[in-house]
């Protein structure tokens, strides 16, 4: 079906019941159903009509096993089928009809222009008249789900968010390679799953089996170079997070190609599709691995290649009322802590601007916990962050990467000796040398906003 796709199907009286089910599902839940539900919600409505026709047919589309290019282009022919149908109704309204008896050539006009920016959702160009675009808003609310705000576990990030990013927005972390932003985005992960957000966490740098032992780290506190060489250490004590069903929040997926949204969006489709799970918040590890959707964009200009994959980010989590957080890399000019500002971008801001929150990250170096271990930090640095008071102010948090732990322990950077020149170790990390350090001038913080569930 998804390989020979024809526009009549749409008025098959053996399948309108099973699209008319999975749009409801939809709209209630946010997310599609699974083959399974609907068996069971099928059967549940009339045993007899499910077992004599519908059961045959969600039979038969389970046995189907379309690839990304046979959906992609299937969906491309929906649409198509979708805008004729949309403007016949348009074409015989009453409405219309009317204002051509009146000869209202405005209201005509009003009205399909009105009816183009419905299928218009991927132009970077909308204009409507403040009462329609009130009438949009709410109708969209109607049909859609609310845009919420998805806290990721980060108190310095969270705060300076106002308790987290809402949805349909893309937010990036800004470092140097080195500097921790794989490890700052599996926390993220790890920590939204956690208090129950569907998170889909990306990466199109690692293997998925690397990426596993990362997160494996990380839940057992078991350091990465012990999980790596024996992952059965770190099996034994998950019990509770699958009690807690951390397993039904979390995805990874690791890439091996460089792709597009469009390539990642069906990707998600398909998972929707097997098993009614779509993510509230998707991790992407990183942008720049991303290519755009559309042609034309080369490499060589960085300004214009990330500007374009930062607008396919963006309308990605517009359409599926989702909240996108991902890394991009800096340059090293600019990074000491008195000179952060947007011309650390490399070559542009293009994708800075796309984004609802942009945050600048570096390693620090804290001193010797003792003779073998030495404390390091993230710096933080708040560049923008929509609907929220921008912060001027650099905070610190200790963070241990040998477990990929990000704690939300901060040490006040007035503690922390600045000297003239700033240095790089191999790594390209900043090097602080620190005053004299008490543990007793940290600061545990704990979130105002309890938890749904408790935090490991």
């Amino acid at each position: 079906m998804s390989q020979t796709f024809n526009p009549v199907w749409l008025n098959n009286p053996e399948l309108i019941p099973i699209v008319n089910q999975i749009y409801s599902f939809l709209k209630e839940h946010n997310t599609p159903p699974n083959i399974p539900v609907l068996h069971t919600i099928f059967e549940k409505e009339n045993a007899e009509t499910y077992k004599t026709r519908i059961k045959p047919a969600l039979d038969r589309i389970a046995a189907l096993s379309p690839d990304v290019p046979e959906v992609l282009h299937t969906l491309s022919q929906v649409r198509d089928v979708a805008i004729v149908r949309s403007f016949q109704d348009i074409a015989t309204s009453q409405d219309l009809m009317k204002s051509q008896s009146d000869y209202n050539g405005k209201s005509i006009i009003k009205t399909f222009y009105s009816w183009l920016n419905k299928f218009a959702g991927h132009s970077d160009e909308e204009t409507l008249d403040i009462k329609s675009a009130i009438k949009k808003l709410i109708e969209q609310r109607n049909v859609d789900t609310k845009q919420v705000r998805i806290p990721i576990g980060i108190k310095v990030l969270d705060e300076w968010t106002n308790n987290g990013v809402r949805t349909q927005n893309l937010a990036i972390i800004l470092a140097p390679s080195g500097h921790g932003k794989s490890a700052l985005l599996m926390n993220m992960a790890f920590k939204a799953s956690n208090n129950l957000f569907d998170t889909w966490f990306i990466t199109n740098e690692l293997t998925l089996e690397e990426q596993t032992e990362r997160f494996l780290s990380r839940m057992t506190g078991k350091p990465l170079n012990q999980i790596e060489n024996d992952p059965i250490i770190g099996y034994k004590g998950l019990d509770h997070y699958w009690n807690f069903e951390l397993d039904k929040h979390l995805f990874i997926t690791a890439l091996n190609k460089e792709v597009t949204t469009a390539d990642l969006e069906a990707v998600m489709e398909r998972q929707a599709n097997l098993l009614g799970w779509k993510p509230q918040l998707i991790v992407l590890d990183f942008m720049e691995r991303l290519k755009p959707s559309d042609t034309g964009y080369s490499r060589d200009n960085t300004s214009l290649w990330l500007g374009a994959v930062a607008k396919d980010l963006l309308r990605m989590a517009k359409r599926h009322n989702q909240l996108i957080w991902t890394a991009a890399q800096t340059n090293r000019s600019g990074l000491t802590s008195d000179q952060i500002d947007a011309d650390m971008l490399q070559g542009s801001i293009r994708h800075f601007q796309e984004a609802a929150a942009v945050i600048a990250m570096k390693q620090v170096y804290l001193g010797m916990k003792d003779v073998e271990e030495e404390r390091l930090g993230l710096e933080f640095f708040d560049l923008k962050a929509r609907s929220a008071k921008r912060n001027f102010k650099s905070r610190i948090v200790e963070v241990n990467l040998s477990t990929m732990f990000i704690t939300n322990e901060e040490v006040d950077p007035a503690l922390v000796h600045k000297p003239d020149t700033e240095a790089e170790d191999e790594e390209g990390r900043v090097v602080v040398k620190p005053k004299k350090y008490n543990n007793s001038n940290s600061k545990q913080y704990n979130s105002n906003n309890k938890p749904k569930r408790r935090a490991f």
